[in-house]
């Protein structure tokens, strides 16, 4: 057996570039065994090959390199063990906002196409009242001023996103009014909140957070900010000591532009 190893048949050897070698001995992680003065090749031992090898799975875990040299230079297991645990936590917080991605990746592509693909389902007709159970559902809101303008509530419910009450939380690209129920049945469009959905749950202060109940909830479809619904069907089917405790409007965009033709989904909940 060879007692030392060039630089070259090294990386050769163990399946590693040179450069990745040199990088290692810069930063002090694995310095060659010897150093030949006359030419300054680089020589490896094969007890290094060892060492390499750990680097080498180490980093396959996703550990840092400076963590990698602080290992190697302990020589002890004991120093490994607590760095595998501390990667383990790091990664478990990866996976989890991983999760947290995909299901609202998930939520947004059935956000994108929910007016669309609801055109297929033979029970729900655009101006038409359709039932559907909808699950608990959480939200930021504003209460709206009288006569004050979209713009503007945009503009405070941005401003809420943004403040420190806030700005550690998910949402999802849901946007909605509850509206003034009367005012709905006569075909006029009164904002009471503006909102936006959350993605889970949260102690949040009432002022600005509220949960909309599971339930059954009586819904049709309609570009909201036209006013353009069949308010007489409203009339007809409900009377008015049995009127909707509460309803709201759930935005769909069909693009990235002009949100002011946008189809809205009313969702009309009669018991509390």
């Amino acid at each position: 057996m060879k007692e030392y190893y060039t630089i070259g048949e090294t990386a050769k050897l163990l399946g590693i570039s040179t450069q990745t070698l040199r990088y290692y001995d810069r930063i002090g992680l694995l310095n060659p065994v010897r150093i030949d003065e006359n030419n300054g090749y680089r020589y490896y031992s094969y007890r290094q090959f060892h060492t390499i090898d750990r680097i080498r799975y180490m980093q396959d875990m996703g550990m840092s390199l400076d963590d990698i040299t602080e290992v190697i230079r302990s020589g002890q297991n004991e120093k490994m063990f607590e760095s595998l645990l501390v990667r383990k936590e790091e990664l478990t917080g990866q996976i989890a906002e991983l999760k947290r991605q995909m299901k609202t990746v998930d939520w947004t592509i059935n956000y994108l196409t929910y007016i669309n693909n609801a055109g297929d389902d033979p029970l729900i007709e655009k101006s038409r009242l359709y039932t559907l159970h909808q699950p608990e559902r959480y939200i930021v809101r504003i209460r709206c001023k009288d006569g004050e303008s979209l713009e503007d509530m945009e503009i405070r419910l941005a401003d809420l996103k943004g403040s420190n009450e806030c700005s550690d939380l998910h949402f999802y690209r849901q946007y909605g009014y509850i509206l003034d129920v009367d005012a709905l049945f006569d075909g006029a469009f009164i904002p009471e909140y503006y909102f936006i959905y959350l993605d889970k749950k949260h102690k949040l202060d009432r002022e600005f957070y509220t949960v909309l109940p599971e339930a059954d909830y009586i819904c049709f479809q309609t570009q909201l900010l036209h006013e353009n619904w069949d308010f007489n069907i409203l009339q007809k089917s409900f009377a008015h000591p049995e009127r909707p405790s509460f309803a709201l409007a759930l935005e769909y965009e069909d693009n990235l532009v002009d949100w002011s033709d946008a189809w809205y989904e009313v969702q009309m909940l009669l018991t509390p």
